[in-house]
């Protein structure tokens, strides 16, 4: 018996972080984790069905490049 949804590492389309069930609802292929997802659909929704990002941040730090 093949149990892929368990043994596979979906990562998060935005930053690549592996998705986790329960931070962020799903481990399928093509899912945001739950900070990107509501850091890009939140401007759209009413403020107050919009869930708090998690903190301290679990994704992966962005460089900055300084000139």
């Amino acid at each position: 018996m093949d149990n892929t949804k368990h043994s596979s590492k979906n990562k998060c389309i935005s930053c690549t972080v592996i998705l986790d069930y329960y931070r962020d609802g799903t481990e399928e292929e093509g899912y945001r984790c739950h900070n990107c997802y509501w850091e890009e659909e939140g401007p759209y929704m009413r403020k107050k069905d919009v869930l708090d990002l998690i903190l301290p941040d679990y994704r992966p730090k962005k460089k900055k490049h300084n000139k």
